[in-house]
C-alpha cells in the first residue's frame, strides 16, 4: 500500500511547518517551507480535520534523493500523476492525491 507523508501537529507548530517537518522525516527532502502551498482542508477521521499541501518539484525527479527517514516506511516510489489510480493506496489517499491534482492544474 503507499501512502504520501502525513503527520500530526506538534504544540507550536503551524500546519505548513508540519507538512516540511513530516516530508522531511519521512523521505529525508529537506524543501525550504516556501514551496509548501496549502491546497485544502480536509476531514481524515471523524471530527479530526487536516489541512494538505503540496510541493511542486521542478527538474528531472532523479535529482531528488529521497530516503527513507524515520523508518515509518519501507520504500519509496515517484509515481507519475497519469498512473495515480494504478497503484494500492492505503488510507483512499489516491483520492487525497486527486484533490491536489486538480488544485496544481488550476493554477
Amino acid at each position: 500500500m503507499y501512502n504520501i507523508p502525513v503527520g500530526m501537529r506538534e504544540e507550536g507548530e503551524t500546519a505548513q511547518e508540519c507538512a516540511q517537518r513530516e516530508c522531511y522525516e519521512e523521505t529525508n527532502l529537506n524543501i525550504p517551507l516556501s514551496q509548501f502551498k496549502f491546497v485544502n482542508k480536509e476531514e481524515w477521521a471523524k471530527g479530526k480535520v487536516g489541512a494538505n499541501y503540496i510541493v511542486i518539484l521542478d527538474g528531472n525527479i532523479q535529482q531528488y534523493n529521497i530516503g527513507l527517514g524515520d523508518g515509518e516506511n519501507d520504500k519509496f516510489k515517484w509515481i507519475p500523476m497519469t498512473q495515480i489510480n494504478s497503484v494500492p493506496w492505503a488510507y483512499n489517499m489516491d483520492k487525497t492525491v486527486m484533490k491536489m491534482y486538480t488544485y496544481i492544474k488550476k493554477d
